[in-house]
Protein backbone atom coordinates (compact mmCIF):
# COMPACT_ATOMS: atom_id res chain seq x y z
CA UNK A 1 0.00 0.00 0.00
CA UNK A 2 1.18 3.68 -0.55
CA UNK A 3 0.96 5.95 2.18
CA UNK A 4 1.24 9.58 2.79
CA UNK A 5 4.79 10.46 3.71
CA UNK A 6 8.12 11.49 2.33
CA UNK A 7 7.74 9.55 -1.29
CA UNK A 8 5.00 6.89 0.54
CA UNK A 9 5.78 3.56 1.64
CA UNK A 10 5.48 0.16 -0.16
CA UNK A 11 4.96 -3.59 0.97
CA UNK A 12 4.38 -6.65 -0.62
CA UNK A 13 4.39 -9.84 1.22
CA UNK A 14 5.90 -12.74 -0.28
CA UNK A 15 7.73 -16.27 1.04
CA UNK A 16 10.91 -16.32 1.39
CA UNK A 17 11.28 -18.91 -1.39
CA UNK A 18 10.64 -16.20 -3.73
CA UNK A 19 11.98 -13.25 -2.86
CA UNK A 20 15.17 -13.89 -4.65
CA UNK A 21 12.92 -14.43 -8.26
CA UNK A 22 10.61 -11.82 -7.73
CA UNK A 23 13.58 -8.82 -6.76
CA UNK A 24 15.14 -10.20 -10.05
CA UNK A 25 12.18 -9.52 -12.21
CA UNK A 26 11.48 -6.65 -10.58
CA UNK A 27 14.96 -5.12 -10.96
CA UNK A 28 14.50 -5.94 -14.74
CA UNK A 29 11.09 -4.03 -15.10
CA UNK A 30 12.94 -0.70 -13.46
CA UNK A 31 15.57 -0.80 -15.61
CA UNK A 32 13.59 -0.92 -18.79
CA UNK A 33 12.63 2.46 -16.91
CA UNK A 34 15.50 3.63 -16.39
CA UNK A 35 15.80 3.99 -19.92
CA UNK A 36 13.12 6.45 -20.72
CA UNK A 37 13.84 10.29 -20.22
CA UNK A 38 10.44 11.09 -18.44
CA UNK A 39 11.73 8.52 -15.46
CA UNK A 40 15.30 9.74 -15.00
CA UNK A 41 14.66 13.75 -15.51
CA UNK A 42 14.27 15.17 -12.13
CA UNK A 43 14.75 12.22 -9.96
CA UNK A 44 16.91 13.74 -7.62
CA UNK A 45 14.89 16.04 -6.36
CA UNK A 46 11.54 15.07 -4.47
CA UNK A 47 8.72 17.30 -6.66
CA UNK A 48 11.11 18.47 -9.83
CA UNK A 49 9.92 21.44 -11.83
CA UNK A 50 10.08 18.80 -14.40
CA UNK A 51 9.64 15.32 -13.93
CA UNK A 52 7.55 12.16 -11.60
CA UNK A 53 7.50 13.01 -7.78
CA UNK A 54 8.72 11.09 -5.29
CA UNK A 55 5.05 9.87 -4.34
CA UNK A 56 4.51 9.17 -8.17
CA UNK A 57 7.89 7.04 -8.65
CA UNK A 58 7.24 5.36 -5.49
CA UNK A 59 3.48 4.30 -6.55
CA UNK A 60 5.13 3.41 -9.61
CA UNK A 61 7.90 1.21 -8.55
CA UNK A 62 4.94 -0.49 -6.29
CA UNK A 63 3.26 -1.61 -9.29
CA UNK A 64 6.52 -2.78 -10.79
CA UNK A 65 7.16 -4.97 -7.74
CA UNK A 66 3.37 -6.34 -7.77
CA UNK A 67 3.17 -7.17 -11.49
CA UNK A 68 7.14 -8.97 -11.40
CA UNK A 69 5.35 -11.14 -8.10
CA UNK A 70 2.41 -11.98 -10.17
CA UNK A 71 4.58 -13.12 -12.96
CA UNK A 72 6.40 -15.53 -10.41
CA UNK A 73 4.60 -19.25 -9.74
CA UNK A 74 3.92 -20.19 -6.15
CA UNK A 75 4.32 -17.24 -4.51
CA UNK A 76 0.50 -16.57 -3.51
CA UNK A 77 0.34 -13.39 -5.34
CA UNK A 78 -0.41 -14.78 -8.21
CA UNK A 79 -4.79 -14.18 -7.32
CA UNK A 80 -4.06 -11.19 -5.50
CA UNK A 81 -4.57 -7.32 -6.78
CA UNK A 82 -2.67 -4.20 -5.60
CA UNK A 83 -4.11 -1.09 -3.52
CA UNK A 84 -2.41 1.92 -4.19
CA UNK A 85 -3.60 4.80 -2.00
CA UNK A 86 -2.85 8.22 -3.50
CA UNK A 87 -4.65 11.33 -1.98
CA UNK A 88 -6.28 14.02 -4.39
CA UNK A 89 -2.89 16.04 -5.87
CA UNK A 90 -0.30 13.63 -5.78
CA UNK A 91 -0.22 13.28 -9.32
CA UNK A 92 -2.19 9.54 -9.93
CA UNK A 93 -2.98 10.35 -13.41
CA UNK A 94 0.49 10.62 -14.03
CA UNK A 95 1.07 7.03 -12.30
CA UNK A 96 -1.82 5.96 -14.49
CA UNK A 97 -0.43 7.08 -17.82
CA UNK A 98 3.08 5.82 -16.84
CA UNK A 99 1.70 2.40 -15.99
CA UNK A 100 -0.40 2.11 -19.28
CA UNK A 101 1.75 3.92 -21.43
CA UNK A 102 5.38 2.40 -20.26
CA UNK A 103 5.16 -0.75 -18.35
CA UNK A 104 7.57 -3.45 -20.26
CA UNK A 105 5.84 -6.82 -20.94
CA UNK A 106 1.90 -5.10 -20.54
CA UNK A 107 0.49 -4.67 -23.97
CA UNK A 108 -2.89 -4.50 -23.70
CA UNK A 109 -4.40 -1.78 -20.36
CA UNK A 110 -7.84 -1.52 -19.66
CA UNK A 111 -8.57 1.21 -17.44
CA UNK A 112 -11.93 1.12 -15.17
CA UNK A 113 -13.29 4.24 -13.93
CA UNK A 114 -16.84 5.03 -12.19
CA UNK A 115 -18.13 7.94 -14.44
CA UNK A 116 -18.28 8.49 -18.15
CA UNK A 117 -16.66 12.27 -17.16
CA UNK A 118 -13.26 10.45 -16.23
CA UNK A 119 -13.04 8.01 -19.48
CA UNK A 120 -12.53 10.75 -21.62
CA UNK A 121 -10.96 12.62 -19.51
CA UNK A 122 -8.62 9.31 -18.88
CA UNK A 123 -7.86 9.21 -22.45
CA UNK A 124 -7.04 12.38 -22.73
CA UNK A 125 -4.93 12.64 -20.20
CA UNK A 126 -2.66 9.63 -21.49
CA UNK A 127 -2.28 10.84 -24.74
CA UNK A 128 -1.20 14.61 -24.07
CA UNK A 129 -2.23 16.42 -21.23
CA UNK A 130 0.03 14.56 -18.79
CA UNK A 131 2.63 13.74 -21.02
CA UNK A 132 3.29 17.22 -22.67
CA UNK A 133 4.50 18.54 -19.18
CA UNK A 134 7.50 16.01 -19.67
CA UNK A 135 8.51 16.67 -23.25
CA UNK A 136 6.71 13.61 -24.56
CA UNK A 137 2.74 12.40 -26.27
CA UNK A 138 1.62 8.63 -26.55
CA UNK A 139 0.45 7.92 -30.16
CA UNK A 140 -0.29 4.52 -31.70
CA UNK A 141 3.08 3.62 -32.20
CA UNK A 142 4.29 4.07 -28.59
CA UNK A 143 5.27 6.68 -26.30
CA UNK A 144 7.40 9.69 -27.97
CA UNK A 145 9.16 11.76 -25.49
CA UNK A 146 12.17 14.13 -26.66
CA UNK A 147 9.54 16.49 -28.08
CA UNK A 148 9.36 20.48 -27.67
CA UNK A 149 6.85 21.26 -25.10
CA UNK A 150 5.98 24.21 -26.81
CA UNK A 151 4.79 22.49 -29.74
CA UNK A 152 3.21 20.08 -27.79
CA UNK A 153 1.21 22.63 -26.10
CA UNK A 154 -0.40 23.36 -29.58
CA UNK A 155 -1.74 20.07 -30.06
CA UNK A 156 -5.29 19.14 -29.29
CA UNK A 157 -5.83 16.73 -26.37
CA UNK A 158 -6.43 13.98 -28.18
CA UNK A 159 -6.26 13.60 -32.46
CA UNK A 160 -9.40 15.11 -33.78
CA UNK A 161 -9.54 11.88 -36.66
CA UNK A 162 -11.11 8.84 -34.41
CA UNK A 163 -8.91 6.67 -36.27
CA UNK A 164 -5.92 7.61 -34.93
CA UNK A 165 -6.51 7.89 -31.41
CA UNK A 166 -4.17 5.58 -29.27
CA UNK A 167 -6.66 5.07 -26.19
CA UNK A 168 -9.84 3.72 -26.97
CA UNK A 169 -12.96 4.11 -25.10
CA UNK A 170 -15.71 1.08 -24.49
CA UNK A 171 -18.17 3.01 -26.33
CA UNK A 172 -20.00 1.45 -29.55
CA UNK A 173 -18.37 3.73 -31.87
CA UNK A 174 -15.35 2.73 -31.13
CA UNK A 175 -15.16 -1.12 -31.01
CA UNK A 176 -14.67 -0.97 -34.45
CA UNK A 177 -11.58 0.10 -34.06
CA UNK A 178 -11.00 -1.64 -30.96
CA UNK A 179 -11.03 -4.76 -32.65
CA UNK A 180 -9.36 -4.26 -35.96
CA UNK A 181 -6.49 -2.73 -33.53
CA UNK A 182 -6.38 -6.38 -31.70
CA UNK A 183 -2.59 -6.91 -32.85
CA UNK A 184 -0.89 -3.65 -31.94
CA UNK A 185 2.28 -3.99 -29.59
CA UNK A 186 0.66 -1.90 -27.17
CA UNK A 187 -3.33 -1.06 -26.93
CA UNK A 188 -4.82 1.08 -23.71
CA UNK A 189 -8.81 0.70 -23.34
CA UNK A 190 -10.60 3.27 -20.73
CA UNK A 191 -14.28 2.44 -19.85
CA UNK A 192 -16.85 2.42 -17.50
CA UNK A 193 -17.50 -0.22 -15.11
CA UNK A 194 -20.89 -0.45 -16.23
CA UNK A 195 -19.82 -0.53 -20.38
CA UNK A 196 -17.88 -3.52 -19.32
CA UNK A 197 -20.83 -5.57 -17.15
CA UNK A 198 -22.64 -4.54 -20.75
CA UNK A 199 -20.48 -5.94 -22.92
CA UNK A 200 -19.47 -9.30 -20.91
CA UNK A 201 -22.85 -10.11 -19.54
CA UNK A 202 -21.83 -9.45 -15.81
CA UNK A 203 -25.16 -9.63 -13.86
CA UNK A 204 -24.96 -8.40 -10.12
CA UNK A 205 -25.75 -10.33 -7.13
CA UNK A 206 -29.17 -11.77 -6.57
CA UNK A 207 -29.48 -9.20 -3.62
CA UNK A 208 -28.25 -6.30 -5.60
CA UNK A 209 -28.82 -4.23 -9.02
CA UNK A 210 -25.74 -2.05 -10.47
CA UNK A 211 -27.64 0.68 -11.59
CA UNK A 212 -31.20 0.17 -10.94
CA UNK A 213 -31.93 -0.20 -14.83
CA UNK A 214 -33.53 -3.30 -16.52
CA UNK A 215 -30.44 -5.35 -17.72
CA UNK A 216 -29.60 -4.53 -21.41
CA UNK A 217 -28.28 -5.85 -24.27
CA UNK A 218 -25.14 -4.93 -25.79
CA UNK A 219 -25.83 -3.04 -28.61
CA UNK A 220 -26.60 -2.92 -31.84
CA UNK A 221 -22.84 -2.55 -32.61
CA UNK A 222 -22.83 -6.03 -32.63
CA UNK A 223 -25.85 -7.34 -34.28
CA UNK A 224 -25.70 -5.10 -37.30
CA UNK A 225 -23.09 -3.11 -39.13
CA UNK A 226 -23.15 -0.52 -41.12
CA UNK A 227 -24.79 -1.22 -44.58
CA UNK A 228 -26.75 -4.34 -43.55
CA UNK A 229 -23.51 -5.71 -43.03
CA UNK A 230 -22.70 -8.15 -40.55
CA UNK A 231 -22.25 -6.73 -36.79
CA UNK A 232 -19.08 -7.91 -34.58
CA UNK A 233 -18.40 -10.74 -33.26
CA UNK A 234 -19.55 -10.12 -29.81
CA UNK A 235 -17.64 -13.14 -28.35
CA UNK A 236 -14.91 -12.28 -30.34
CA UNK A 237 -14.94 -8.97 -28.46
CA UNK A 238 -14.95 -10.15 -25.05
CA UNK A 239 -12.06 -12.96 -25.29
CA UNK A 240 -10.16 -9.83 -26.59
CA UNK A 241 -10.81 -7.59 -23.38
CA UNK A 242 -10.20 -10.97 -21.64
CA UNK A 243 -6.73 -11.11 -23.25
CA UNK A 244 -5.79 -7.65 -21.20
CA UNK A 245 -2.52 -8.13 -19.13
CA UNK A 246 -3.35 -5.54 -16.54
CA UNK A 247 -6.32 -3.89 -15.51
CA UNK A 248 -6.13 -0.50 -13.59
CA UNK A 249 -9.27 0.51 -11.39
CA UNK A 250 -9.72 4.21 -10.70
CA UNK A 251 -11.20 6.06 -7.81
CA UNK A 252 -12.29 2.32 -6.61
CA UNK A 253 -13.77 4.03 -3.87
CA UNK A 254 -16.36 5.40 -5.57
CA UNK A 255 -17.73 1.93 -7.17
CA UNK A 256 -19.55 -0.46 -4.57
CA UNK A 257 -17.07 -3.00 -3.94
CA UNK A 258 -19.31 -5.66 -5.59
CA UNK A 259 -19.50 -4.08 -8.65
CA UNK A 260 -15.70 -3.68 -9.15
CA UNK A 261 -15.26 -6.67 -7.67
CA UNK A 262 -17.47 -8.87 -10.33
CA UNK A 263 -15.39 -7.46 -13.30
CA UNK A 264 -11.51 -8.08 -11.70
CA UNK A 265 -12.74 -11.57 -11.23
CA UNK A 266 -14.16 -12.17 -14.74
CA UNK A 267 -11.27 -10.69 -16.12
CA UNK A 268 -8.75 -12.40 -13.59
CA UNK A 269 -5.61 -10.59 -14.39
CA UNK A 270 -3.14 -8.77 -13.05
CA UNK A 271 -5.13 -5.85 -10.95
CA UNK A 272 -4.28 -2.43 -9.35
CA UNK A 273 -7.05 -0.43 -7.36
CA UNK A 274 -6.25 3.23 -7.49
CA UNK A 275 -7.91 4.93 -4.18
CA UNK A 276 -8.10 8.35 -2.55
CA UNK A 277 -9.09 6.38 0.41
CA UNK A 278 -9.38 2.63 1.37
CA UNK A 279 -12.86 3.09 2.61
CA UNK A 280 -15.24 2.33 0.05
CA UNK A 281 -18.94 2.59 -1.62
CA UNK A 282 -21.16 -0.19 -0.44
CA UNK A 283 -20.90 -2.78 1.05
CA UNK A 284 -18.24 -5.59 0.47
CA UNK A 285 -18.83 -8.47 -2.30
Amino acid sequence: MIREGEGGHASIDLPPAARGEVAEAYRGRIAEFEKRPFWTVGEADYRPERGLRWPQRRAIAFAQAYLAARGVAGNGADKEAALIKMPTGTGKSGVIAALACASPGVGKTLILTPRTSLVRQMGEDLTTRFWSKLGARYTQTGLEEGLDPDDLAELPPEPADLASRPVRRLVAEQYAHIMSEAGRDRQIWVGTFNALHLILGIKPPAHREFYRREERAPGATFSEGKDGEPGLDLEAFRDLLKSVDLVIVDEGHHEPAFSWAQAVRELDKPTIIFTATPSRSGPRP
